[in-house]
């Protein structure tokens, strides 16, 4: 008796190169490279190899499929539905874009989340351009009657955007309070202007850390002998590893200052033996107030972790995560 697998058939092996290619985010036509090819013959010899044009179309096909249970599922919210959205520039392009993603409570009460709008913007955006572009998404969706609520971040042009939905929602009398609760400010994104205001004042010794990271991430022998040092002098868990941040993230600037004052004992050795890394030094009052601002940011950083959860409601937990800010900043 023959325990061998069933070849799969041809329809399971083009929605499984489907999932692949959008998963990954791959070109389709690399289903016709040789590579691929070669590697599907190994694989699936009886499969017949299919061209990007069949890739493509599977892809769109997929698509639409999802798309009309999405709809279905919006439809049949019980409830109202919340919206958060989300502008940004391509750094390499200067394109504009915009996400739109729908939130909800099912009939089995769980929260649901949806991206129901993701696209390339037209230059020179304003707000009133933005609103255009959320009300002909909510056309598509039929589900301009069911808004609850807008998340947006703090940018002037997500103001005139509320109001200009606000005023097109309020005509149709869709919205429940006279739309008073409609405008919600992303809680994540002012705690981020807060934090990036502090950390200004003492970018001197933040500057000195990155270029430290950056020096010793940068070169083999040194980085090999502080993780050396680290872990058969000071007996730290080398398995944690010092991190470069990007500036525009405060939360990996964070990162960077937890892990830099981890392996403080491992740099202040390592350092002080190489007259070539003199500069990298820091002094006492320097890494005094590396460990203050590293506490200080604790807060923050847990703070904004707990609004930034997806998969559970956030607005029940403000005013704690609020008020644990406020008594920090009171001290």
């Amino acid at each position: 008796m023959s325990l061998s697998r069933p070849f799969p058939s041809p329809s399971a092996i083009r929605e499984a190169i489907y999932v692949l290619f959008v998963s990954c985010a791959l070109p389709f036509t690399l289903v016709e490279a040789p590579g691929f090819k070669n590697f599907m013959s190994v694989v699936a010899p009886q499969f017949h190899q299919v061209s990007r044009a069949t890739v493509k179309r599977d892809s769109v096909s997929n698509y639409k499929s999802h798309k009309l249970i999405v709809a279905q599922e919006l439809e049949s919210a019980p409830g109202r539905i919340c919206f958060t959205t989300d502008n940004w520039r391509s750094e390499h392009t200067g394109d504009e874009f915009m996400c739109v993603t729908a939130h909800w409570i099912d009939k089995f009460w769980k929260l649901q989340k949806r991206i129901i709008k993701f696209a390339a913007l037209p230059p020179s955006l304003d707000g009133s351009s933005l609103a255009d572009e959320i009300l002909l998404c909510f056309g598509e969706w039929k589900i301009g009657h069911k808004v609850f609520s807008f998340t947006v971040d703090n940018a002037s042009y997500n103001d005139t955007m509320i109001a200009s939905l606000k005023k097109h929602l309020l005509r149709k009398n869709t919205l429940l309070l006279n739309g008073n609760f409609v405008h919600i400010r992303c809680s994540c994104h002012i705690i981020n202007l807060l934090v990036q205001a502090g950390l200004k004042l003492i970018d001197d010794v933040v500057i000195k850390i990155r270029k430290t990271v950056t020096h010793l991430r940068h070169s083999m022998p040194k980085n090999k002998k502080i993780y050396e040092i680290a872990s058969t002098t000071f007996n730290l868990n080398t398995t944690k590893k010092l991190r470069l941040d990007t500036p525009i993230r405060w939360n990996s600037t964070f990162t960077m200052l937890d892990r830099f004052l981890y392996f403080r004992d491992a740099i202040d050795s390592f350092v002080g033996k190489n007259v070539d890394l003199k500069w990298y030094r820091l002094t006492e009052e320097e890494w005094a107030k590396v460990s203050q601002l590293k506490k200080f940011l604790q807060v923050f950083f847990d703070v904004t972790n707990d609004f930034s959860a997806s998969k559970t409601p956030t607005s029940n937990i403000y005013f704690c995560g609020v008020w644990k800010i406020h008594r920090l900043l009171k001290k």
